[in-house]
């Protein structure tokens, strides 16, 4: 996503959503997974995960990973209520993230998500 402080969200369904919060320079800051969708429609919990993530890492935009729940997740991510000048995107594909070879799968999917600016859109 460039120079923005990005949540980048790998969605799913019974896995949930893989959430990785990056800085402008594309380093972790915060990993988590929510549940918003079903089986465990965890729906408050992941709403206000959300919301604080977005206010605590100042996040600038949200990539979305484009696969399993994209739609649902980024139909959910419209109900949250997020900043106006927070953008949101769909990535189309992943990237490998090479700095990151200790974390588990989950994140390193996540943190791909929000490292395509050249296929957000």
């Amino acid at each position: 996503m460039g120079q923005k402080r990005t949540m980048a969200i790998d969605p799913g369904f019974r896995n949930g959503c893989k959430i990785a919060c990056l800085d402008e320079h594309g380093n972790l800051l915060h990993h988590e997974i929510i549940y918003p969708h079903p089986p465990q429609n965890q729906k408050v919990k992941s709403i206000m995960a959300v919301s604080s993530m977005v206010e605590e890492y100042a996040v600038e935009a949200i990539a979305i990973g484009n696969g399993t729940a994209s739609r649902e997740t980024e139909d959910f991510i419209k109900r949250v209520g997020i900043p106006d000048n927070v953008k949101v995107y769909t990535v189309r594909r992943y990237i490998r993230h090479p700095r990151l070879p200790g974390k588990s799968f989950p994140t390193r999917m996540s943190l791909s998500a929000g490292l395509c600016p050249s296929d957000a859109g």
